[in-house]
């Protein structure tokens, strides 16, 4: 169980596992002879494959873990064993969405006869009923997992569009307001302008600069009441 190794009755799994609560997690399993696992490619794609589909990050390449259940399997006397390994999406108080954790690795490994495939079993058939007792509250709570999870990304991408559509609300308020400033101000300028100009119309006297000497002359034309100050 993550990398602590002993005899299953030795060992110790935490109670907010979330297999316990949603029996969140996915496994495989094959048997191995004279230490050889049966088709481990094969199971370890699919594996990862089901990973995907109810999107556990694995911890560990395809290629790390097929290392671990070969050692897992040397480890073992028996040469004919039944290999197991389940990943669970982590260690967690209970809550349906997903929580920010590293997954749990489980493994066994148990000692196993090969059956005789020449030899008869007993069949029966029944009807599927899995579908049919929403009435019963079971651990199998996966579907509710995904459901959750599915609306906390939902809920978290329309705050982003909320906060998105905010900003850009308050963009436009600043440059409405930039805008407003400017009209405001060349107002002010052009109201000004105006009435200088009424003021030099009506005091009598214009400016004139003569470029013609090193120190220009300003020739006036004051009104005679302005010779009073």
């Amino acid at each position: 169980y993550n990398g602590k190794i002993d005899l299953i009755e030795n060992m110790m799994i935490p109670m907010n596992d979330r297999a316990c609560y949603f029996g969140d997690g996915i496994y495989d399993a094959t048997y191995s002879r004279n230490h050889i696992i049966y088709a481990l490619d094969e199971h370890i794609d699919r594996f990862f494959n089901s990973a995907g589909l109810v999107k556990i990050q694995l911890p560990f390449s395809k290629a790390e873990l097929k290392e671990i259940l070969e050692e897992m399997v040397k480890k073992v006397d028996s040469k004919d064993t039944f290999v197991y390994w389940q990943v669970t999406r982590g260690t967690a108080p209970r809550n349906h969405a997903f929580p920010d954790v590293k997954p749990n690795l489980w493994i066994t490994i148990t000692p196993a006869k090969f059956r005789d495939l020449k030899e008869r079993v007993a069949l029966t058939s029944m009807e599927d009923t899995r579908y049919l007792h929403c009435n019963i509250k079971t651990l199998n709570l996966l579907p509710s997992v995904m459901a959750a999870q599915k609306a906390a990304e939902e809920k978290a991408k329309a705050d982003e569009e909320k906060a998105a559509l905010l900003a850009e609300l308050e963009e436009l308020r600043r440059m409405q307001n930039a805008e407003r400033r400017t009209q405001n101000e060349n107002m002010r300028l052009s109201s000004n302008h105006q009435i200088s100009t009424t003021i030099v119309e009506k005091s009598g006297w214009r400016p004139l600069i003569s470029f013609g000497s090193i120190f220009p002359s300003v020739i006036k034309t004051f009104p005679k009441q302005m010779f009073a100050l």
